[in-house]
Order: structure tokens, then C-alpha cells, then sequence
């Protein structure tokens, strides 16, 4: 399994939902089509505080060492670039 989050733009508590296990095969197949970027550690999206009103902006995959295999190759944190979260949910 792997946790996807949603992300909004800023810094510190609250910028990120609080994640929802994910099958990896399911995302696998969510993400054809978008690059992935992948950080060691959580990416920010734009330095800031964190609007608390604002909408979930980035879909971000952490995965896991044991997990890591084909489209994600290794453990980390991926930001599927042009896919928001509206549709990430259609798609899985």
C-alpha cells in the first residue's frame, strides 16, 4: 500500500489531508499519462503560511521501501504534476 496525500500551497499544519492507503497497482495505472516528480521528503508548494480556507491543490504518493517497484521506482514522495485532487478521485 501506498498513502496518497492532498496538498495545498504554504507551510506547516494543515497543508496536507490526512492521506488514504491506496492499493500501488491502482496507482500505478492513475498516473499514466503525468510526470512524477519525486523528494526525499514531503515537497512544499510555495513558501508561506497555509491558507486554512484553500482548496487541495497537488496529489503527492508517499511510498514505501517495500513498495517501491516499477513507476516508483524507489521509496519517497512523488507529486503527480497536473493532476488535482478532484480528478485523482475519478480515477481510482
Amino acid at each position: 500500500m501506498a498513502i496518497v496525500y492532498y496538498v495545498k500551497d504554504g507551510e506547516g499544519r494543515g497543508r496536507t489531508n490526512e492521506g488514504s492507503e491506496v492499493d500501488i497497482k491502482e496507482l500505478a495505472s492513475s498516473v499514466v499519462g503525468h510526470k512524477l516528480l519525486k523528494s526525499e521528503g514531503p515537497p512544499i508548494f510555495k513558501k508561506g503560511a497555509v491558507n486554512p480556507v484553500s482548496a487541495y491543490r497537488y496529489v503527492v504518493i508517499q511510498i514505501f521501501e517495500s513498495e517501491a517497484s516499477g513507476v516508483f521506482s524507489s521509496a519517497g514522495f512523488y507529486h503527480v504534476v497536473g493532476l488535482a485532487p478532484s480528478k485523482f478521485g475519478a480515477t481510482t
